[in-house]
């Protein structure tokens, strides 16, 4: 049974992950404004890929 519902629940489980974060930015982008979307934007943009080397650097 597990391998059945497996296959079916993750992907739906992904895009309601997915659903939520957006709209979690989306609401937050629009409460503040449009200085504050441009400076939390660029704060995305730089700490995704410095997470990325950081969880991917050897010890």
């Amino acid at each position: 049974m597990e391998r059945v519902l497996l296959p079916i629940l993750l992907p739906v489980a992904v895009l309601l992950a997915v659903g939520v974060m957006m709209g979690g930015l989306g609401l937050l982008f629009t409460s503040v404004g449009r200085i504050g979307t441009i400076a939390i934007g660029l704060a995305i943009i730089v700490a995704v890929p410095a997470m990325g080397v950081l969880l991917t650097r050897g010890r």
